[in-house]
């Protein structure tokens, strides 16, 4: 099982010999399992060279930095493995294409709001639920109608409206829903 890794000390990370050590500032070292990591948490001063850079992504390793107070400072994300060009062209071959957008735009949305209903229907029971769901799937009838992605973003905000206004009554009583902001 792959779990993270946290270095609080300041020393050097590296890659020799297909193994990645940690040394210290006194030059201990410890070797690191690779096929172990997740993810390693550097909270001191490290040193990292390209011969690491280049390592860590054969085996999806995040390397996360933290600065002196222990703030989160940025992340080094591995390159997605299988990026292909193909798949690159295709998709903005379905952005350019206002039906195939559209066509995409609404299966998401389709997906979304068979879920929302999903579950809705398991606090079925309850005061008001049985008429939100009602709204609702008269409200998915108008995703196919939609014509411009604006419009589909339009019946997405009434349906979640609905569905948030669900919560309320979803809720332990000592709990109130007021309004989704982000």
């Amino acid at each position: 099982m792959d779990r993270d890794y946290y270095i609080f000390s300041n020393g050097r990370l590296k890659r020799k010999d297909n193994t990645l050590y940690f040394i210290d500032s006194e030059q201990n070292k410890k070797a690191i399992p690779i096929e172990q990591v997740n993810c390693v948490h550097l909270f001191g001063e490290i040193d990292i060279n390209s011969k690491l850079l280049n390592y860590l992504p054969q085996y999806n390793i995040i390397l996360n930095f933290y600065n002196y107070y222990g703030y989160y400072s940025g992340t080094y994300y591995p390159r997605k493995q299988n990026v292909s060009g193909f798949t690159v062209v295709w998709q903005s071959n379905h952005y350019m294409d206002h039906i195939k957008r559209m066509y995409l735009a609404q299966s998401f949305l389709d997906s979304a709001v068979h879920h929302i209903l999903r579950n809705l229907r398991r606090y079925k029971n309850r005061e008001g639920i049985e008429e939100i769901i009602l709204t609702i799937e008269a409200e998915k009838g108008e995703l196919l109608k939609a014509q411009t992605i604006s419009e589909l973003m339009g019946v997405e905000g009434r349906i979640r409206n609905y569905y948030y206004s669900a919560f309320n009554s979803i809720l332990a009583n000592e709990f109130s829903f007021k309004k989704r902001a982000n």
